[in-house]
């Protein structure tokens, strides 16, 4: 089995096709109406998204998702949550892509489920601690939105 850092690190690469690249959770268009000019805004706009925004969303649900990997309530919290339809589909095309991916690499059979619940099962399968499995996919979120 790899090691916990190395594998994590392995499915937050932005090699690992899970279509990430394609969201931008509104910073592209933030950038274009102005709203964010360099980088003190670009770190604010980040900071938001990751504290009171989609990242912190994702870590409650990775975390939920690491404790109890069975509960399928929680891939429907996760698709309640989702903030507008563009979010949800962000989701559960990343979720599906991680699972399908994940399992095709020798890891565990994973159900369908947004991206967040689908990790945090990946994680817990593979006996990751959970507070290294957050803070390195938010880290991974972050550097999505600075590669936007």
């Amino acid at each position: 089995m790899a090691e916990p850092a190395a594998l994590l690190l392995a499915w937050l690469s932005p090699g690992y096709p899970v279509g990430a690249y394609t969201y931008s959770h509104g910073l592209e268009h933030a950038v274009a109406a102005g709203d964010v000019t360099g980088p003190a805004a670009l770190s604010a706009w980040i900071a938001d998204c990751l504290e009171h925004g989609a990242g912190r969303t994702d870590a409650i649900l990775l975390a939920g998702a690491m404790r109890a990997p069975e509960d399928e309530a929680l891939a429907e919290r996760a698709r309640a949550l989702a903030a507008s339809r563009e979010r949800l589909l962000e989701s559960e095309a990343q979720g599906a892509a991680f699972a399908t991916v994940t399992a095709a690499a020798r890891g565990p059979a994973l159900a369908p489920a947004p991206y967040p619940v689908a990790f945090g099962r990946a994680a817990a399968a593979h006996g990751i601690a959970p507070a290294l499995a957050a803070s390195l996919y938010l880290q991974a979120f972050a550097a999505n939105l600075v590669s936007a």
